[in-house]
């Protein structure tokens, strides 16, 4: 049985906050959850996500500066042409940003022609 720690010290739940890729086998699934709720609200929602809904957490994430995250969604298969729904590429959002680690690696990896950058002023 795998398991994943996911989040500590929040409380509440939004939609999307928390990423876990799961491998479901055609029919009935059983999904397990473990809740230590010392004290404070919770909640639980599971879904499957589009590529539009990934490019959106991709391109969050790097307008945060969340490397680690961004490198996470890119290792499961994000595209890097990904867009958000103002249009925007993850480096583009990380320039506009001030996120330079996420912008320089964004840089390394040699997006594609779709990636082209755009001026701000």
């Amino acid at each position: 049985m795998a398991g994943w720690f996911i989040r500590t010290g929040r409380t509440g739940s939004c939609a999307d906050d928390d990423l876990v890729e799961l491998r479901l086998k055609k029919g009935m699934n059983q999904l397990l959850l473990k809740v230590q709720n010392w004290q404070g609200t919770w909640g639980f929602a599971c879904r499957p996500l589009s590529q539009a809904g990934l490019g959106q957490k991709l391109v969050d994430h790097a307008t945060r500066g969340e490397l680690d995250e961004v490198q996470e969604l890119i290792s499961h298969g994000v595209g890097v042409s990904a867009r958000d729904r103002r249009g925007l590429t993850a480096w583009q959002a990380a320039k506009m940003n001030g996120r330079k680690d996420v912008a320089d690696f964004w840089s390394a990896k040699a997006p594609s022609p779709g990636c082209r950058a755009i001026r701000v002023t």
